[in-house]
């Protein structure tokens, strides 16, 4: 590989990651944006009553919600594609921060 290519590998490596981290930044504040107003009373954690079934199920339904956006005529720009891909880091999440917490197994979780 010439420098030139290198230099541009590089850049893009870099912008890459610059996005990882803003798309991690943007799921965090709807995050805390909704903790004040739909969070109160139960608390997260205790809304996804059948743990790894509970949290795979919001997911798989998002990922199936993202299918059917790529399919339609605006397809990758269509404007609810970003938001979709952001509330799956966030079950994602949050079925992370479950699991540590309760220390469950998911072959224990999963029938």
């Amino acid at each position: 590989m010439i420098q030139v290519e290198k230099d541009l590998e590089e850049k893009e490596r870099s912008e890459f990651l610059e996005y990882y981290a803003v798309a991690f930044g943007e799921a965090t504040q709807i995050v805390a944006s909704r903790a004040g107003s739909r969070d109160t009373g139960i608390p997260i954690w205790k809304k996804f009553p059948f743990g790894g079934q509970s949290f795979l199920t919001l997911i798989y339904s998002k990922a199936c919600r993202l299918v059917s956006i790529l399919h339609t005529n605006a397809g990758e720009n269509h404007p609810s594609v970003d938001s979709e891909l952001l509330d799956i880091m966030n079950y994602c999440a949050f079925w992370f921060a479950y699991r540590r917490l309760s220390g469950r197994d998911f072959k224990k979780e999963v029938h």
